[in-house]
């Protein structure tokens, strides 16, 4: 397998992949929330969730 440049988030995505068998289905279904990449293994921060709906609205002096 070539090595790809994969991005953090990326990577995350790949090692929940192969930690659940390769099945998207089971990543979106995975119970075990203490994992500390559980907020990322959709490939997307969770952490950054509302970000931009809170900037969306502030004005600039």
């Amino acid at each position: 397998m070539e090595k790809a440049n994969l991005t953090p988030l990326k990577s995350i995505r790949k090692h929940c992949l192969d930690c659940s068998g390769g099945s998207p289905k089971n990543v979106r279904e995975c119970e075990i929330q203490d994992c500390p990449l559980f907020g990322f293994r959709f490939g997307k921060n969770a952490r950054r969730k509302g970000l931009k709906k809170s900037f969306d609205g502030a004005t600039h002096s």
